[in-house]
């Protein structure tokens, strides 16, 4: 036990020494953490998917059921992204520092799915359910057989 306590202490010491010899140091990580949320509400997306790509590589974390990501960073400047199913994924460049903690909060748009019925025979309030995916649209249709208006229920 003694000398691999020893032989540990020799290999640290050499490995600083040649650090401070060199004049390259061991840059410590900055944090980039933030909250992920659907825009315009205080409701947080679980499950989105943040990838910050800089020149020391691409790191991706995903959002916890609080909306909360953290993502351990070499010090340099990111491109974030954000994606979440259901939801457009938004961008925005963060720079990392050394031992400092970065806040990017992303605030996502939902998708927009459009959809088109036709062959529709003009029913007075008529109610229409279509289903794309997990998402489920319901609307009532009202008006003659060349006009039309959706409301979703």
């Amino acid at each position: 036990m003694f000398n691999i306590t020893r032989w540990l202490k020799l290999v640290i010491s050499i490995t600083l020494g040649i650090c401070c010899a060199t004049g390259t140091a061991v840059a410590a990580n900055g944090t980039l953490t933030g909250k992920v949320t659907i825009s315009g509400t205080s409701t947080v997306i679980a499950g989105a998917k943040i990838t910050a790509v800089g020149s020391p590589g691409t790191f991706i974390a995903t959002s916890d059921s609080k909306g909360v990501y953290t993502i351990s960073l070499t010090p340099a400047t990111y491109t974030v992204t954000c994606a979440a199913t259901g939801y457009n994924s938004k961008s925005a460049s963060s720079t990392i520092k050394s031992k400092v903690k970065t806040t990017l909060n992303f605030a996502l748009v939902k998708d927009v799915v459009t959809t088109s019925i036709t062959n529709l025979t003009a029913t007075p309030n008529a109610f229409i359910e279509a289903a794309a995916g997990t998402v489920t649209l319901s609307a009532a249709v009202t008006g003659t057989a060349s006009s039309y208006q959706w409301t979703q229920v």
